[in-house]
């Protein structure tokens, strides 16, 4: 494996994988425990938090606006950070004022962003947020119209709900007409702007409640300790207590979707994942290929809290080990249909699925992930492009796709764009190292962008690659 420029990656097929992964820790839990501290008036203590790009950008947004932040390295998972944030409290986000030429940097980070829309628009805040060329080209408009209900003015550079956006403060006499809760029955099940309206809420005296048609990933009720009601409705109000947190962040199981993808497709591999997050909403992805015929088991681990603080977050994120081998000889992958309320607890992982599809015997399909075209790229777009490059056959509709999979098939030597989107990067990658190795290597443009969300990708998969 080598790296012809510092953009671009180029891989050749492996022979053999095998080892132990220490995989990035769970950006989404270390973005969503990082903005949660902010809101205690003590200090928290986040342990294991990531080094990846997007993570960064909210420490570096919550910086900017005053939040004191002390890291060092992690005394517990190499590769990571202890994060300490000195207590802030609602008060002083209701009375934070901003330079007006001061603008926020979300980076690449859709998460920051929404999450950040929410908490400064419920706080009242008057400040710009915005980021690179791939997030200013992501509607917010899906975060902006519900927190307009609540009266947090906005507007955007061109009028079309895209960053830059700039927060106007928020128009406390729109809610305060009774002293019921602002209700939002989503129609489309979304962990970021349930979090972003629930954030918001913690502002409200009369508070928010936020039902969704499909659980979506729930880290941010188990972070803030909310329970759902009989009825699927979750409250926050301005007498929702925020504690502080003292916990370690697990491993991304989002992150371990490429290797146990690659070990359902390549031949000859074994290899074992600690500490990896199995909250029940983000696991669904692994009993799907478990349905698919991979062999993938669960062991359970014991979660590690640091201690340096008296007040510890509750018991709120499982983690385990997460074996992965190599289908037996004469077994093959079985083809899946997805599709309504099955897409919104795989919808990120959908990329390196695809990649399994292609090796299953028969057509798999998925449906109703129209979301994936408004991602950090037009994922669907972007996957075909990758399978059409290595010799997949597929059928690209616009909410899916139907992938014509062979359990016989090896991909050819490929050349493809990353377009700056990690998953589909890390997809390619996976996909790249089933190509025979005596064949030419393959080459993923971009191909570093995998930095995002998982800075160690290439040095871990060069780790695995034995003789």
């Amino acid at each position: 494996m080598s790296e012809p420029n510092p953009q671009d990656i180029t891989l050749a097929g492996a022979t053999r994988l095998t080892g132990t992964i220490h995989l990035p820790p769970d950006k989404s839990i270390a973005h969503r425990a990082a903005l949660f501290a902010t809101l205690s008036e003590e200090d928290s203590m986040i342990d294991g938090y990531s080094l990846a790009e997007d993570p960064q950008s909210t420490l570096a947004c919550l910086r900017a606006l005053g939040v004191e932040i002390e890291v060092e390295p992690s005394a517990l998972c190499d590769g990571t950070q202890k994060v300490i944030v000195r207590g802030f409290g609602r008060d002083r986000w209701q009375n934070i004022k901003i330079d007006e030429e001061d603008v926020l940097d979300c980076g690449n980070s859709g998460t920051t962003m929404r999450l950040l829309l929410g908490l400064l628009g419920g706080a009242g805040v008057n400040v710009v947020l915005d980021g690179d060329a791939s997030l200013c080209s992501r509607p917010m408009g899906r975060v902006l119209e519900p927190l307009s209900r609540l009266g947090v003015a906005s507007k955007t550079a061109n009028g079309d709900g895209k960053a830059p956006i700039q927060l106007l403060g928020r128009d406390t006499t729109r809610t305060q007409q009774d002293d019921h809760a602002v209700s939002f029955d989503l129609s489309v099940a979304s962990a970021q702007v349930k979090s972003a309206l629930l954030l918001a809420g913690l502002f409200l005296s009369e508070g928010v409640e936020v039902r969704e048609p499909e659980q979506s990933r729930d880290h941010t009720e188990r972070l803030l300790d909310l329970d759902k009601d009989d009825q699927g409705w979750i409250r926050t109000s301005s007498l929702t207590p925020c504690q502080a947190i003292s916990f370690t962040v697990p491993k991304d199981p989002s992150a371990a979707t490429f290797w146990a993808v690659l070990s359902v497709i390549h031949g000859n591999v074994e290899m074992k994942a600690p500490g990896v997050g199995c909250n029940p909403t983000r696991i669904q992805i692994f009993e799907v290929l478990q349905q698919m015929g991979a062999d993938i088991a669960w062991e359970a681990e014991e979660t590690e809290h640091a201690e340096d603080l008296p007040m510890q977050a509750p018991e709120v994120e499982p983690q385990g080990s997460l074996m992965m081998r190599s289908l037996q000889q004469g077994q093959t992958l079985k083809p899946i249909t997805l599709a309504g309320d099955q897409i919104p607890g795989v919808i990120d992982e959908i990329p390196a699925l695809m990649v399994a599809m292609a090796f299953a015997e028969g057509a798999s399909e998925i449906r109703d992930a129209s979301e994936l075209r408004i991602k950090e790229t037009d994922r669907l777009s972007a996957m075909a492009s990758v399978l059409e490059a290595a010799g997949v056959s597929y059928q690209e509709k616009p909410d899916g796709m139907v992938i014509y999979g062979r359990s016989d098939f090896r991909p050819k030597p490929f050349t493809v764009d990353a377009l700056h989107d990690h998953r589909i990067a890390m997809a390619a990658a996976v996909l790249a190292s089933c190509v025979d190795p005596n064949d030419s290597p393959s080459i993923i443009k971009g191909g570093s962008c995998a930095s995002i969300s998982y800075p160690t990708f290439y040095q871990d998969l060069l780790s695995l690659q034995k003789p």
